[in-house]
């Protein structure tokens, strides 16, 4: 049990890791007093502090204050690591042991606009969480106290792994100070970054918190399906690792281990999905190369990883490793993308949400047979199949022309596939136009020498010479 698989040559910097996440595993830190400016004031994450339950004993209590609230040295670990241990032994009772902690997260509330729509108000907010002795390991990174409960607990570790930490509710500062139970109704929802905290456990808070712990706990019992554990929402330890924007180790890790990268949530998502919406391309490449995550695959809302793509980096990476023949599949879901009935199509989504993409799209459609060839040897396959989606015949079919003029991206019009298309449109038609140009030319000259010869003819007649000599 003491071997670890070597996830870095150098030991991560606690402090340095700590910054690097701000934006997601900010979150699991509490604070001894919160004063009004706390959200304004605070850049840099606080030292982690865990207290006991108030139903605390003598011995949780003693636990909690010399070994959870103070840092360790390395000079005094190895005492101090005896001590845990006779204290541990003499109470057999540490697995049932809580503790608080509160989380700085980002929920959302969705409230209903002016017209009736739903505007959602992204905010910080504090959760009450209660976690047991292995999660508050996890969360001081103590590798050596993690190492000391799986022992002693090795009997039952799969029930120790598996406990789950409750979330008791949230609150703000300056929002909501009174704590308000979670799905209360009241709109208040998580991110897709902390979507996964309520159910977690001891895996997951190690995916996102201590990759040490995350490769011990994945050794304990190899065999055992804790690495596909989900939380109240079917996060997956990987689904977790996803949404971490700035280290792809927990995401290798698992994967190499046997994590499902199929595994989905209660929405009918991947990790794939997840990554691809918290725009952690570095994780997306993962899954993709390392995982051979699939990309097409849909959600709950029919919804894939390319709809949720975040950014431009993001959708061309997922574009790359697509087929041609695939994203026609997609378009004829698509009508049930929106749910309301309202068609939204693949070349629409990526005009309006991401138009910068649309070149890597359309260059999909193009594919040669005989790459090694001279250019005017080489055989071009183009896939007219996105043209008969989201295309009128009234339109003759040119919808996604005008689109593109539409959106300020005309330059896309020579694309070799617009340009293509519109040649095969044009052609059917170029002879009757031509022709009744040519009626037209004929017409137009027939009627400009009658109009003259006829004016020249009535200037000679009679009457117009009388009429002029009358006026004389």
């Amino acid at each position: 049990m003491d071997e670890m698989i070597p996830l870095r040559e150098k030991a991560p910097d606690p402090g340095r890791r700590l910054k690097a996440k701000t934006g997601f595993v900010n979150l699991l830190q509490t604070f001894s007093a919160i004063d009004e400016s706390f959200f304004d004031s605070q850049t840099t994450p606080r030292e982690t502090i865990i207290n006991e339950s108030d139903e605390a004993g003598p011995a949780q209590r003693e636990f909690c204050q010399n070994f959870l609230q103070v840092n360790i040295g390395k000079s005094v670990r190895a005492k101090k690591k005896e001590s845990m241990e006779d204290l541990l032994k003499k109470n057999s009772e540490w697995k049932n042991w809580k503790f608080k902690v509160e989380m700085k997260v980002k929920m959302i509330k969705e409230e209903e606009g002016e017209e009736g729509e739903e505007e959602a108000e992204e905010t910080s907010q504090i959760l009450d969480v209660e976690i047991s002795l292995i999660h508050a390991a996890i969360l001081k990174r103590d590798i050596h106290l993690v190492k000391l409960l799986l022992d002693l607990g090795k009997a039952d570790v799969h029930q120790l792994l598996k406990e789950a930490i409750k979330v008791r509710g949230h609150f703000n500062p300056k929002l909501n100070p009174e704590p308000q139970p979670l799905n209360q109704g009241d709109g208040w929802k998580f991110t897709m970054r902390y979507s996964w905290i309520p159910g977690a456990n001891a895996l997951h808070l190690a995916t996102c918190w201590h990759i040490k712990s995350l490769a011990l706990f994945l050794d304990v019992n190899p065999d055992h399906n804790l690495k596909n554990i989900g939380t109240d929402n079917q996060f997956t330890p990987l689904h977790v690792a996803a949404a971490i924007d700035d280290d792809t180790t927990a995401a290798s890790l698992l994967i190499k281990k046997g994590a499902d990268v199929g595994a989905t949530d209660l929405e009918g998502q991947t990790a794939l999905h997840i990554a691809a919406q918290c725009g952690s391309h570095e994780n997306v490449m993962v899954l993709l190369f390392e995982g051979n995550s699939d990309v097409m695959a849909p959600d709950n809302n029919n919804k894939t990883s390319l709809h949720h793509a975040k950014t431009v980096k993001t959708l061309d990476i997922l574009l790359n490793k697509c087929q041609p023949n695939e994203l026609s599949k997609i378009d004829e879901l698509s009508s049930k993308v929106d749910g309301d009935g309202q068609p939204k199509y693949l070349f629409e989504h990526i005009l309006e949400c991401h138009p910068e993409c649309i070149e890597t799209y359309l260059d999909l459609m193009v594919t040669c047979k005989n790459v090694d060839e001279d250019v005017k040897d080489k055989q071009y396959t183009f896939e007219m199949e996105l043209f008969n989606h989201g295309t009128e015949k009234k339109e003759n079919f040119l919808n996604h022309h005008k689109k593109l003029i539409k959106a300020g991206y005309a330059e896309n019009l020579r694309h070799p596939v617009m340009m293509f298309f519109t040649d095969l449109k044009w052609e059917p038609h170029k002879s009757k136009y031509l022709i009744n140009f040519g009626l037209f030319i004929l017409f137009l000259l027939a009627y400009t020498y009658h109009g003259v010869h006829k004016i020249d003819r009535l200037q000679d007649r009679d009457e117009c010479l009388r009429i002029d000599g009358e006026n004389f």
